[in-house]
């Protein structure tokens, strides 16, 4: 019995389809940055921290998408923050995430009657620099 021979091609819906799958190689690296990048990174990662902290507390907590999060607060976070536009963009997806992780966490507990969660937390432990960020999640 080959693979796609009349025995078997009930089996297979696909017979005769060539497909293709394309392989991704996933590479881990390990920052070994000097004291004074050590210090622009932290800043960085401080300035992205209080940027998330003011978007999540400037917009209607019932918005979750990012980008109509992005759309009410881009321009006022990038003004106020000293960060590039990418990060300002990352940081409206971070909290919009959050802010639905959170509801739909708190409707599991709750039933489904709950705000999304205010604040965020970063913990950075230099010189490796890793960066572990989670939403303080509201108790049930």
């Amino acid at each position: 019995m080959g693979f796609n021979t009349p025995e078997t091609s009930n089996n297979f819906p696909l017979r005769g389809t060539i497909i293709y799958m394309n392989q991704v190689l996933t590479l881990v690296v390990r920052l070994q940055p000097t004291p004074e990048q050590c210090a622009k990174l932290k800043d960085t990662v401080l300035e992205f921290a209080s940027c998330c902290e003011f978007i999540n507390s400037s917009v209607k907590p019932t918005l979750t998408n990012r980008n109509s999060i992005q759309a009410v607060i881009y321009n006022d976070a990038k003004d106020k923050f000293n960060l590039v536009s990418n990060h300002v963009i990352r940081a409206c997806a971070r909290v919009g995430a959050n802010r639905l992780t959170a509801k739909h966490k708190g409707a599991e507990r709750a039933g489904g009657d709950l705000q999304p969660a205010s604040g965020t937390e970063f913990e950075i432990s230099l010189p490796e620099l890793e960066l572990l960020y989670n939403a303080r999640l509201p108790k049930a």
